[in-house]
């Protein structure tokens, strides 16, 4: 993983160091989930405007 990751999940996660590499993996992969996410409602709030975000629900989000 990158050190970017590595270093915002320290700043986020206080005890980080002391998780086990299960617990570690399980941040991880929530935190890309979430930046997947991120990119896909940044690139339809690109294209049709910054409104969409607004009126988004869950049932569109899964859409995409």
């Amino acid at each position: 993983d990158s050190l970017a990751m590595e270093s915002l999940l320290s700043n986020i996660y206080v005890n980080w160091d002391e998780l086990d590499g299960l617990s570690q993996s399980a941040h991880k992969q929530k935190l890309k989930k979430a930046n997947k996410q991120a990119r896909r409602w940044l690139l339809i709030a690109s294209r049709l405007s910054f409104g969409v975000l607004l009126i988004g629900s869950r049932l569109f989000e899964r859409q995409i």
